[in-house]
């Protein structure tokens, strides 16, 4: 009478082999990943359920070299004795799928009997994956415009500047007033194309200190005003979402008021702090208003310089 092998199991109890074969099988089966193994012809000898949800087929004595296209190599390495690590492509239902795997060889009394590989699709991790690398694509591009529009940004508001103060010392009947408003129209043009493309970055944070120091610096190269003395006092943790160009402007009219209106050896402080939570703009000369004007400053086309329009402070109130 033949007695069936007895083996000792996890716990050491005594199980049969058809018992040790039905368990082996049972964890396979439980694995959340794909197993398949073959022979040296490349046949597929066992698949467990996994597997097969990831093919959408039977694998069970289906030539694995012939089903998925490009394992040959993989499988000829793995008999040499390789341990490797890939990804292959599978084609099903004019689907693709890619399906990530570990590949080992089966060692046997002979030598290496066959292979057995530990599948996982990872077409969905691949999408993500894509979908990322495409959105970083795109941020990098952003960051890209912003950058760029604002180093236009910053000779356009000069140039402006610039171009304002020649058009304020030109008589309005002067034919090249003409000019100067057909420069600052196409100023205007080419700030609302920045505008446009800054939109994206609307979101993004700039220092108030670098929008006032920029305009301060503009008035300053002026040799009318080499003289004056300049002192810049702002606190560094005031920051702003992206501003539009009248904003910049009103910043630029004020300055621009002040220095003009300040003695040779005079004095201008430009300042910012914080008020709670609201930020405070000080813009300081050490001229005196006379107290029978100051009500009429804001005044559109009151001035007392002897070339101007009375235009600066008007346009900044109503920003």
């Amino acid at each position: 009478m033949k007695h069936e092998p007895k083996h000792q199991g996890f716990h050491g109890e005594n199980i049969s082999a058809g018992q040790s074969y039905s368990k082996y099988l049972t964890i396979l089966e439980s694995l959340s990943g794909g197993i398949i193994a073959i022979d040296r012809k490349g046949v597929i000898s066992m698949a467990n359920k996994q597997a097969n949800n990831i093919f959408e087929d039977d694998l069970t004595g289906k030539n694995l070299l012939r089903k998925v296209s490009g394992i040959s190599d993989v499988v000829t390495k793995v008999f040499q004795n390789s341990v490797l690590s890939g990804e292959v492509v599978y084609k099903v239902k004019k689907r693709e799928k890619v399906i990530g795997y570990t590949v080992s060889p089966i060692t046997g009394s002979s030598g290496i009997e066959g292979a057995v590989f530990n599948l996982k699709d990872i077409t969905g991790i691949r999408e993500i994956h894509e979908s990322i690398r495409h959105t970083e694509r795109l941020a990098s591009i952003g960051t890209l415009v912003r950058e760029v529009a604002h180093e236009v940004r910053n000779p356009l508001a000069a140039i402006k500047g610039i171009t304002q103060m020649i058009g304020e010392d030109l008589d309005d009947k002067d034919p090249k007033k003409v000019y100067i408003d057909a420069v600052m129209k196409e100023i205007d043009r080419l700030n609302r194309v920045v505008d446009n493309l800054l939109q994206r970055g609307r979101n993004e944070m700039v220092k108030l200190k670098e929008v006032l120091h920029r305009s301060v610096l503009l008035c300053s190269r002026d040799d009318r005003w080499k003289d004056v003395k300049i002192v810049e006092e702002y606190d560094e943790t005031l920051e702003l979402g992206e501003i539009d160009e009248k904003l910049s402007q009103a910043f630029y009219n004020i300055i621009l008021n002040a220095f003009e209106s300040v003695e040779t050896r005079g004095e201008v402080i430009v300042r910012s702090k914080k008020d709670g939570s609201h930020a405070v703009i000080e813009i300081i000369s050490s001229s005196v208003i006379d107290r029978k004007i100051i009500g009429r400053i804001f005044d559109e086309g009151f001035t007392t310089k002897k070339k101007g329009h009375g235009i600066g402070l008007k346009v900044a109130l109503d920003v």
